[in-house]
């Protein structure tokens, strides 16, 4: 296999002498001494591609997956299915690139079809205007904040409990580091509720809070009344952030728009996407029209050209910082759109009617192992509450345990809350686990999934679980 590097010793030492630096090792000088690495790396040797691609699939194998388990994770990752053409479409050279395109002349395709991934995402969550993507969730909820921050001139921030702790530990420091303060109210059973945001509101000063956010379905799976919390934060001179993790939901619940967001960040994995261990994938966000200006990132618009003829723009740029540098509304200057792309080809692919035929499928399946759970014994309801297609359970045995039996079954039996860290999700059951069904997930993997889950409970009373 030849080097992956072209430099000849000659065009090192060319390089070297025009930058005025004797060897290699002084370019590194900066790296302390005692971390650097003084001997030969002692690699394998070469393997030809042949041998290299068995290699690497000796060790995939070795990988639980959900090709060769039945899987009910989901906690912000969905194994949906991707139709063939979104792989065809989206591995064209026209499209193959993470970058949104800077030369609208030579890039109207790309710029149609980040145009009509906007048009989508503005039509599923209800709301007037969609940037180009962002990288993840995290940095979607993140910059929606800022544009709180920046609209209304307050400095806190009140979070409803149920936020994705992944998101939370990413929002946190960012937002701490910008003089934003984060008060986060604890879960009562599944859900926060717009009583205790409206009762944290009521305890200080009208507009001292920039914003709420609040997740639905939330991390919990259960759906928040998001209509509450609008209203409660409109009357005090607060915006209204819905975080959405599960992007499939907006096609059966009520979007964010009509119930009263100003905002929706959230996750777009589910359309298009594959788990890839979580990643990567894009953050989608959304605004009212009166937020337009405060929108990060790229916005892609519909013009005409000096023909007249319809023509596709990155349009208010003057918001970005190669014009406004430092005063830019925010440091985004790229997004993953390429898989903005993925979702824009795979919800024109499904539809509306097919989107939402997808959404109740899940919607069934989760039901029926919600039943069917409930049948064998080992679990109870935390709360009755609403839900899309997640659900957290009590369970009679320490979770992990339940974890250890179901995994030896061939099963990944849903996330273990008993892993939560303290500061995720307070007041969230620690003696829980959450299910997940996609559209994936048969009737008879459910059953097969449920007869397991009997048979751990009829060990558990005999006293055969360990």
């Amino acid at each position: 296999m030849p080097p992956y590097l072209p430099h000849t010793p000659e065009d090192v030492q060319a390089m070297l002498a025009r930058i005025g630096r004797p060897a290699l090792d002084a370019l590194f000088e900066d790296i302390p001494e005692d971390v650097r690495l003084r001997r030969p790396l002692h690699l394998d040797a070469s393997l030809t591609e042949m041998q290299l691609s068995e290699r690497l699939e000796s060790l995939t194998a070795r990988n639980t997956t959900v090709s060769n388990t039945t899987s009910f994770l989901g906690a912000g990752a969905y194994d949906a299915y991707i139709p063939a053409a979104v792989d065809a479409l989206a591995s064209r050279q026209e499209f193959f690139t993470a970058y949104t395109p800077y030369q609208p002349e030579i890039s109207q395709g790309t710029l149609q079809a980040l145009f009509e991934y906007q048009t989508e995402m503005c039509s599923l969550t209800g709301l007037d205007v969609s940037n180009a993507s962002v990288y993840d969730a995290a940095s979607a909820v993140t910059e929606a904040v800022r544009m709180a921050i920046t609209q209304t001139r307050a400095h806190r921030v009140l979070i409803a409990g149920g936020l994705h702790p992944g998101v939370l530990r990413a929002v946190r420091p960012v937002l701490e580091a910008v003089g934003a303060q984060l008060t986060v109210l604890p879960l009562t059973g599944l859900r926060t509720g717009p009583d205790a945001a409206a009762a944290a509101l009521d305890a200080e000063p009208a507009g001292t809070f920039a914003a709420v956010v609040v997740q639905s379905p939330n991390f919990l799976g259960a759906v928040e009344e998001v209509a509450g919390f609008a209203r409660a934060a409109a009357a005090r001179g607060a915006l209204t952030i819905q975080c959405v993790m599960d992007a499939l939901s907006l096609a059966v619940l009520r979007s964010p728009g009509s119930a009263g967001a100003d905002i929706a960040a959230g996750s777009g994995q589910g359309f298009g996407s594959g788990l890839s261990f979580g990643g990567p994938s894009f953050g989608f966000l959304t605004a009212r029209e009166k937020l337009l200006r405060r929108l990060p990132g790229r916005i892609v618009g519909e013009s005409v050209d000096v023909d007249g003829r319809r023509a596709y723009v990155l349009t208010l740029q003057a918001r970005e910082q190669h014009i406004r540098r430092e005063k830019a509304t925010s440091n985004i200057c790229s997004n993953h759109s390429l898989y903005a792309l993925r979702a824009a080809m795979y919800l024109a692919l499904v539809g509306p009617a097919g989107l939402r035929a997808i959404a109740e499928s899940a919607m069934r399946g989760a039901r029926e192992l919600e039943r069917g759970l409930l049948s064998t014994g080992l679990f109870s309801r935390v709360e009755e509450a609403p839900f899309f297609r997640e659900f957290a359970l009590h369970c009679a045995l320490p979770p992990a345990l339940f974890h250890r039996q179901m995994r030896a079954r061939g099963f990944q039996p849903g996330y273990d809350l008993s892993g939560l860290a303290p500061e995720d999700c307070p007041g969230a059951p620690r003696d829980a686990v959450l299910f997940c069904v996609t559209e994936k997930t048969t009737g008879e993997e459910i059953r097969r999934f449920v007869e397991a889950v009997a048979s751990v409970s009829a060990s558990r009373a005999d006293g055969g679980v360990r």
